[in-house]
């Protein structure tokens, strides 16, 4: 799908990964949700289901749906359902993105996803990516199921551990190359953390 967002190689080589499992580090305003989302829509647009996690429920609503609507406004794109209640958007040709919150993993049983991403990956469980992860390839069965994870490393925990079983992929990201931050943005933020 071509779309006009400026992205740095970096994010461009998230979105381009076609491997099982991809990870996106980097640390505060390094673009971390928005290159998911970019990528559920990517997913979506090609009539896949896409199953992504937040850790929280709050954050579900404040930072992922508010997230696909800021993008769906940068593209003037309005061939869309979203369904606050579900918590779900449909993009047009049949793709959906299915938002849930890693605190209650348990509530993702049951959804037949094509893929599935993680934001915030650090702050939610492996149960979580565990019951997330088997969602994805479900529905078409295809083969060409996606894991996508995006957060702040930690050193090495789970995630660390989860990345050296499936032979992920590692794309780092500095806040001060993200290009969807104005210059403003990182002036004041080298104010505000040493």
């Amino acid at each position: 799908m071509e779309f006009n967002l400026s992205l740095t190689q970096t994010q461009s080589g998230f979105l381009e990964h076609d491997g099982l499992l991809a990870q996106y580090q980097g640390g505060l305003g390094a673009g971390k949700t928005k290159i998911l989302v970019i990528w559920g829509f990517c997913r979506a647009r090609m009539g896949r289901h896409v199953l992504i996690t937040e850790p929280t429920h709050q954050m579900v609503r404040d930072v992922l749906a508010s997230e696909f609507m800021v993008l769906f406004d940068e593209l003037q794109f309005t061939d869309f359902t979203y369904n606050k209640s579900d918590q779900t958007i449909d993009v047009g040709n049949g793709g959906r993105i299915w938002m849930r919150s890693g605190e209650a993993p348990e509530r993702m049983r049951g959804i037949n996803a094509d893929d599935f991403g993680m934001d915030e990956v650090s702050s939610q469980t492996r149960e979580t990516f565990d019951i997330g992860s088997a969602r994805a390839g479900r529905r078409l069965n295809d083969g060409l199921e996606q894991w996508r994870v995006v957060g702040t490393p930690r050193g090495r925990d789970w995630v660390h551990t989860m990345g050296l079983e499936y032979g992920d992929v590692v794309y780092r990201q500095s806040t001060f190359k993200n290009p969807f931050l104005s210059d403003t943005y990182k002036q004041n933020m080298l104010k505000q953390y040493t």
